[in-house]
């Protein structure tokens, strides 16, 4: 799987790179710069599981190899707004409209870093003797065993409960503030997803940590983690902190065309 992810990224840089002059390609905000970096990041996200696999998969490996891969799919995802997707062009269109706020921004911007620090300390939790089986119960731990990894675990939980009452009010708080419509799209879908998470979890600790559930609560995580950079990369572009290429093209074209219009006028 690894190595069809590399050969389909390099395809993408390959053909960014073939069509670098077309408008939001080639350039600072384009779609090849972010390629690009994709493709390097998961180069060192295969070198990186090669190291893994040699420390035998001790938890600090575990734990960085996944920051690795969470940070690639971050990345890709980036790529995907370059090019338009996940309402990027409605986005830049409420910038011009003057819709986007910086509160929105800071939401976002919390939203992705408690969830990207649950990711690695859901992968600690996991991975670091005793942290799994030395705490008990749903929602708080109910039962702690001496000589574990509580704290490990409780950290991961009081980060996932942060995470899960700052979404709680996004959705409500963007409606409110007439946010552009894909930043708000984005904080439901979060909600959604968190909502998840925690149904998961409780199921997970109730159910002595089946190994599916464990599964879909990682990968579920790691949708939320995406889910939440997404919104705050949207929230950027909302109030211009973020302008892919083809924006600053649109952008030049209006004004060339106003130019134009204030010559002729004054002539």
């Amino acid at each position: 799987f690894a190595a069809v992810l590399i050969s389909t990224i390099a395809a993408l840089v390959v053909t960014a790179f073939a069509r670098r002059e077309v408008p939001g390609v080639g350039g600072r905000g384009g779609v090849l710069r972010a390629a690009g970096a994709a493709l390097a990041i998961s180069f060192v996200a295969a070198a990186f599981g090669a190291v893994t696999v040699k420390e035998a998969n001790t938890p600090w490996a575990t734990a960085t190899h996944k920051v690795i891969a969470v940070s690639l799919l971050a990345t890709l995802a980036a790529t995907a707004m370059r090019a338009g997707a996940f309402g990027a062009g409605r986005a830049v269109a409420a910038h011009a409209a003057g819709r986007g706020t910086m509160k929105a921004v800071r939401g976002a911007t919390v939203a992705a870093a408690l969830a990207l620090t649950a990711v690695l300390l859901g992968s600690l939790t996991a991975k670091v003797a005793g942290a799994v089986s030395s705490c008990q119960g749903f929602p708080f731990c109910t039962t702690v065993y001496d000589g574990g990894a509580a704290h490990i675990q409780l950290a991961h939980r009081i980060t996932a409960y942060l995470l899960a009452l700052h979404l709680v009010g996004l959705p409500f708080a963007f409606a409110k503030r007439r946010e552009a419509g894909p930043v708000v799209t984005a904080s439901r879908v979060a909600f959604g997803l968190v909502v998840f998470q925690v149904v998961l979890g409780a199921a997970m600790v109730t159910g002595h940590y089946v190994v599916a559930l464990r599964s879909l609560h990682q990968a579920n995580g790691v949708a939320l983690w995406v889910t939440s950079f997404v919104m705050a990369y949207l929230a950027r572009m909302a109030v211009g902190r973020t302008v892919p290429a083809w924006a600053d093209d649109d952008a030049a074209m209006v004004r060339r065309a106003r130019a134009g219009s204030v010559a002729a006028a004054a002539a």
